[in-house]
């Protein structure tokens, strides 16, 4: 008696081929079809974190050079209070600045007069940003002076050295209308142009400023310039440098040059 199948003479032998492995397993894959490419790693944290302007942004005093203004602000709902202290005269100017939004934020600064700045973003694109400016400090109330002075100017502040936005460079023009009280007053509309680089991709920047201003009452001609350096952390910004002035005034000119620093803290 013979089993199921063929057993017989002539029988084909079982068959020794093995079975093919299944599409996209670890064996062969089907005729025409590549295996799958598993998707490029990205860094989430990275990926989050910002660039060009927003990132010059978090940065204490990056609002400012040592006294010009840059078109950046104070981020909405942050304070910032900052120290100048010219070494020689003993003088220190006091600056608190708070954003009441990402475009405007508001300042008070002086020492001895009632001083109050505001600035108004115009235009902000991921590297560059256009600001108008705009100042009024009364005379002091030691009266020590009576003059009270009044600016205007625009700025425009451009991003540089790659993503983080390592270097800015910053143009800036001002009106500075001087108002003399008493009998005998009179306006005064002095120009000044200037400009300044804050440069450098670590927590140590370099700082430069130069200005330059035409009384044209007085036919006087004035130019300033500061060399620094400026040490930056998440919450406090310190500046140290050399300051120079040039005065030319018909035909004759006398300047010199003084050492300051400046603190900015932003909580």
């Amino acid at each position: 008696r013979q089993g199921p199948g063929p057993s017989g003479p002539g029988a084909a032998p079982p068959s020794t081929v093995p079975a093919a492995a299944p599409v996209g397993g670890p064996g062969l894959s089907a005729p025409g079809m590549s295996a799958p490419i598993a998707p490029p790693q990205v860094d989430a944290e990275a990926s989050l974190e910002p660039t060009g302007l927003a990132a010059a942004a978090r940065t204490p005093s990056s609002h400012r050079a040592y006294l010009a203004g840059t078109a950046l602000t104070v981020p909405r709902g942050k304070v910032e209070a900052s120290v100048h202290a010219p070494a020689i005269p003993a003088i220190m100017l006091f600056a608190a600045q708070a954003g009441l939004t990402d475009r405007i934020p508001v300042a008070d600064d002086g020492s001895g007069a009632i001083g109050v700045n505001g600035k108004i973003v115009l235009r902000k694109g991921a590297r560059s940003a256009w600001a108008v400016t705009g100042s009024l400090h009364a005379p002091t109330v030691d009266g020590g002076s009576d003059e009270r002075l009044t600016t205007l100017g625009l700025i425009y502040t451009r991003c540089g050295g790659g993503a983080r936005c390592s270097t800015l460079w910053t143009v800036q023009g001002n009106a500075l209308i001087v108002d003399e009280s008493g009998s005998n007053s009179e306006q005064v509309i002095p120009l000044t142009l200037g400009g300044s680089v804050v440069a450098g991709g670590g927590r140590a920047k370099l700082l430069l400023e130069a200005h330059a201003t035409n009384l044209q009452r007085d036919a006087v001609f004035v130019m300033a310039g500061i060399a620094g350096l400026r040490w930056a952390g998440q919450r406090v910004a310190v500046d140290a440098g050399l300051a120079w002035a040039s005065v030319a005034e018909s035909g004759n000119s006398d300047g010199g040059a003084f050492p300051l620093v400046a603190l900015s803290y932003r909580p």
